[in-house]
């Protein structure tokens, strides 16, 4: 085994070593539950330095993937065609439809003005 080996083995299977990023992949954390898990890396990073440590976006993105945090976003309303059937302004719309005393497809030009392009 060649002195290099040894040493490499000594240094990585030494019980009694803390990781050199124990302290910030907790403060990390600490960190990802104060801002109720809304930072990226970038604001990670931003904060961290803000508190001291030296640490770039990169690195920030390092500790929050070994430390097992992620952004967790609400996702937006997205319009379906289901939300779309379940408006209740459709509703309205048939009623008032069905509730009319001119039937509907019959043209109104007298009642509501004059008709553009021969269209309703």
């Amino acid at each position: 085994m060649s002195r290099s080996g040894y040493y490499r083995h000594v240094k990585v299977n030494d019980p009694g070593r803390i990781q050199p990023d124990f302290y910030l992949i907790s403060k990390v954390r600490e960190i990802h539950v104060l801002a109720k898990k809304k930072y990226g890396f970038r604001r990670m990073s931003e904060q961290l330095r803000a508190e001291g440590y030296e640490v770039g976006r990169y690195r920030a993105r390092n500790l929050m993937m070994k430390a097992g945090v992620s952004v967790t976003c609400k996702k937006k309303f997205k319009r379906t065609a289901d939300t779309i059937s379940r408006s209740p302004r459709i509703y309205w719309i048939a009623d008032s439809m069905l509730k009319s005393p001119i039937p509907f497809g019959v043209p109104t030009s007298h009642t509501f003005g004059r008709m553009r392009d021969g269209c309703i």
